[in-house]
């Protein structure tokens, strides 16, 4: 009974050590970090610091944005017709795919002429991203300031750009971007993406839409003057 005894007092004796350990363990530790978060100082230096970090990472993000290029898609008008100022049903369906592949690039902004067939190619964009079309006037060319002010006021940003055979070409180079691509009167299919902070620009020329058929020639002739065998393609007009 003796042996009994001393066995129970024994596990009773082990049972509340291990409670003190446990209530040691758990508690004194959170009453410390309690006790640190509840010091004035550190409360204040904490609440001091937080603001401080937010304000710095916003003006580091904002600084980044700044100095980040714009990225200009420009294009000729979709598919005319004729010499109206409308667009075919080519080109609404010309104008639906430039909706579809710029929206995957999250344009922010979208600048055109005032003409129908300009807005036609720009209204189904502007439509989807729910933007508003910005006018600008084509002839004379905007001067190379202008291109600075809206890659700088659209930094980081996407901006779709839509214009004429005879004004494409030249926006891009006063991007910054170079190219001796020269438009034809039935080329509605290309595009050039300007990556440009309005002074330097790298560009490149795409195809979006449905690209037609490259022409053939109506009929081949040899000018007489020519050696044998060295042929002049006459293109159909």
């Amino acid at each position: 009974m003796r042996d009994r005894a001393g066995s129970i007092r024994e596990m009773v004796m082990k049972s509340r050590w291990c409670s003190v350990l446990w209530i040691v363990g758990v508690f004194v530790p959170s009453l410390l970090v309690s006790a640190v978060a509840l010091n004035p100082a550190v409360v204040a230096q904490d609440a001091a610091a937080g603001p401080q970090l937010v304000a710095a990472g916003a003006q580091r993000a904002q600084t980044e944005s700044r100095t980040a290029p714009a990225t200009f898609f420009l294009v000729r008008h979709a598919d005319r017709d004729g010499k109206k100022d409308a667009l075919t049903e080519d080109g609404n369906r010309r104008a639906e795919a430039l909706r579809d592949f710029l929206l995957k690039q999250r344009v922010r902004a979208i600048y055109s002429t005032d003409t129908k067939r300009t807005m036609g190619t720009a209204q189904p964009t502007a439509a989807a991203a729910k933007l508003e079309i910005i006018s600008y006037r084509p002839l004379p060319t905007p001067p190379k300031e202008w291109f600075a002010a809206i890659a700088k006021k659209h930094a980081g940003e996407s901006v779709l750009i839509v214009g004429h055979s005879n004004t494409v070409v030249p926006f891009v180079r006063a991007l910054g971007g170079k190219t001796d691509f020269e438009f034809t009167e039935d080329d509605y299919h290309p595009m050039f993406i300007v990556s440009s902070d309005g002074n330097e620009g790298q560009a490149v020329r795409i195809n979006y839409g449905e690209v037609p058929a490259e022409r053939t020639p109506e009929k081949r002739e040899t000018r007489p003057e020519e050696p044998a065998g060295r042929r002049r393609a006459v293109e159909r007009k």
